[in-house]
């Protein structure tokens, strides 16, 4: 089986296809709770916001402007 590498650092691609870099603007809080969310869960904001949209945590809403982070069960199954 062969690992296909990624990049100039040769390490092996996680999600199968190489990274692109992208530019997005963001409030001061908003990067702020990135970075919190990130640190929490032991992770870069770009592999958190990768793993968000790949469906691996949940967003639940509360009150006021900042929304629970829940990792998923690696089951895949939602915990709500």
């Amino acid at each position: 089986m062969s690992v296909e590498k990624g990049g100039e650092s040769g390490r092996p691609l996680k999600w199968g296809e190489r990274k692109a870099r992208t530019t997005f603007s963001l409030t001061p809080w908003a990067i702020d709770e990135l970075d919190k969310i990130a640190k929490r869960f032991n992770l870069s904001k770009s592999e958190l916001i990768e793993q968000l949209t790949r469906g691996r945590f949940v967003l639940i809403p509360k009150e006021g402007e900042t929304a629970e982070v829940i990792k998923k069960p690696s089951g895949g199954t939602s915990p709500l």
